[in-house]
């Protein structure tokens, strides 16, 4: 009779199946089949097995196993052999060994490595035992045939065991289907039962696996309906709940809308290559696998699909136009990724430019991109915006002077040196403190005027002063600053030269005084005009304007107004602006 002997290599167990019992002296009948978990470096070529069992005595002795018995499991690894079981090993009890004594088969299981002519690694398991009973002749007119009954009692202990075996399983099954698995490596659970779907040599798809103790097992086929929850084994069915969860938020009325908003665009097609359409924001060619890449599609990009790739996968980018009483001499409504955008806008006749607000991508690019009507963008890098308002209502003024309390602060902070500035005055006070105009930071002003007493000014560039005297304040000077010289109503000949200085102001620009409002002068102002370090680039002009009846400085660059922020007021002479 085969008996299933499983050891465990790590615990170094060994355990049999439930109630097996031998019966004493059937030397060479009984067999046991050994089922051993892998041994590192264990092969068939190199290794060998050996049983050490206890005798009556109490010694071992080493019985080696029939090489010809021994293998390994391909899926498993286990090593399996079969040992019958030789005459003297039994340890009986002392005794009369009459029919139902007991005694005990105490062994071991060890392996060796072999290197050349030597172990080179052993292992061996704990002890096992199996329980013996004594099988001689009954006495006179007593009892049963003690050998019929220990092959009973085998029967009887292995009933049980396929008993028990088969209630794991049934009720495994009865907990639910088994669980799909397309490799034996996903059996994992000992206690569950697995519907194998895969191809592995040694199991059958469509039969249900499970664990006999030392391994998987086949159930047979399964005749139950099971779903594949993870929607990815082939062959299984679908588990209803979880295509729902797959596809929820899948397909929707936004989705639609956004078909339909993509087939509008198509329809409403200029023949400039872009597309209109609401909610269309970019143009994106590209080829059919450069689309299949895009794991999430944009709703608000139209993707055009070509063989060449179109734009070389470069999105386009649309240019909206919102103008009152203004014109575009660039009338593009889409620029390629990376290229450059310029126009000039024009006020209608009898307007003039009153605000003007250029966004690209969401931010707001007017201050670096736009001067004096034209916008010149270096690199488009997303969806230009344009924003423009003419006006009627602007009036240009001859001049504007402040009555010692009121002064003008503009959103100009310089930001490097070098730049070149000139401004026209009159009836100056000369008085120390007096401020005029300027960036201004304590003792180092960066571009700015100011009163130094006794008919002095002081022009200070960058930190560096160049001083001299005015002479009449009543009379319109226009002064002229560049890094390294100071010119007054002659800008041929400087009437002081100085070296370059490199101080740099943070605090914004401001008029008849200073930013901070202290330092307020009583003058009349014409204009002032600041130019790039080319001394020609015009990146401010500051003008006397009325607007919506407020005297204020207009900046023709930026198209931006500036009033009064002191408690005074401004007064000015009128006149159209030419």
């Amino acid at each position: 009779m085969n008996i299933s002997c499983i050891v465990d290599v790590a615990s170094r167990e060994v355990s049999f199946q439930e109630n097996y019992r031998i019966a004493a002296y059937d030397h060479n009948v009984d067999v046991i089949h050994f089922s051993v978990e892998p041994i590192e470096d264990f092969s068939l070529d190199t290794s060998s097995i050996k049983i050490a069992a206890q005798g009556p005595n109490k010694a071992r002795h080493d019985y080696a196993v029939d090489p010809s018995t021994v293998a390994i499991e391909e899926e498993t690894g286990y090593i399996t052999f079969d040992w019958p079981i030789p005459a003297g090993v039994t340890e009986m009890p002392i005794g009369t060994f009459k029919y139902g004594d007991k005694g005990q088969l105490i062994f071991a299981v060890c392996a060796e490595i072999i290197s050349g002519d030597t172990v080179s690694k052993a292992w061996h398991s704990d002890d096992g035992i199996i329980t013996v009973v004594a099988h001689l002749e009954p006495e006179a007119g007593g009892g049963e045939d003690p050998e019929e009954e220990a092959t009973n009692a085998q029967k009887i202990g292995q009933l049980q065991t396929d008993v028990a075996v088969i209630n794991t399983q049934v009720g495994a099954l009865a907990n639910g289907s088994p669980t799909p698995v397309a490799t034996v490596a996903e059996m994992t659970d000992e206690s569950a039962v697995y519907l194998y779907t895969g191809s592995e040599t040694g199991y059958t798809a469509g039969n249900w696996y499970y664990w006999s103790g030392s391994a998987w097992t086949s159930g047979g086929t399964y005749g139950g309906a099971v779903t594949d929850t993870t929607l990815s084994i082939s062959g299984a069915a679908a588990d209803a709940k979880a295509v729902g969860d797959a596809l929820a938020g899948k397909a929707d009325d936004t989705d639609v809308t956004a078909l339909d908003t993509r087939v509008t665009a198509l329809e409403e097609g200029e023949s400039g290559g872009w597309v209109k359409g609401i909610g269309i924001e970019t143009l994106i060619s590209l080829t059919q696998s450069e689309y299949d890449a895009i794991q999430t599609k944009d709703p608000a990009t139209l993707y055009i699909i070509t063989d060449e790739g179109g734009g070389g996968g470069l999105p386009s980018y649309r240019v909206t136009n919102a103008l009152t009483h203004i014109t575009t001499t660039n009338s593009t409504t889409s620029v390629l990724y990376g290229n450059t955008y310029s126009a000039t806008l024009i006020p209608d006749e009898n307007y003039f430019i009153d605000s003007v607000s250029i966004t690209m991508g969401g931010v707001n690019i007017t201050n670096s991109v736009y001067n004096n009507g034209v916008i010149s963008i270096p690199s488009v890098t997303g969806n230009i915006v344009i924003t423009a308002v003419g006006d009627t209502s602007l009036v240009s003024l001859p001049y504007l002077e402040s009555d010692g309390s009121a002064y003008v602060v503009t959103d100009f902070v310089p930001d490097k040196t070098g730049l070149v500035y000139e401004a026209k005055l009159k009836n100056i006070n000369t008085s120390d403190g007096q401020y005029y105009f300027g960036a201004f930071k304590f003792q180092s002003e960066q571009l700015g005027a100011r009163g130094y007493g006794s008919g002095w000014v002081n022009v200070v560039h960058d930190g560096v002063n160049a001083d001299f005297k005015i002479g009449a304040t009543n009379v319109a000077h226009t002064l002229k600053r560049t890094p390294t010289a100071l010119y007054c109503d002659d800008f041929d000949t400087p009437v002081k030269t100085v070296s370059a200085g490199s101080a740099i102001s943070t605090n914004p620009f401001s008029v008849f005084a200073k930013h901070d409002g202290t330092g307020v002068a009583a003058y009349r102002l014409y204009y002032i005009k600041i130019y790039d370090t080319d001394g020609t680039t015009l990146l401010h002009e500051y003008v006397p304007a009325e607007h919506n009846g407020a005297a204020c400085l207009y900046d023709s660059v930026t198209s931006k107004y500036f009033y009064n922020a002191g408690t005074g007021t401004l007064t000015y002479g009128t006149e159209l602006m030419s």
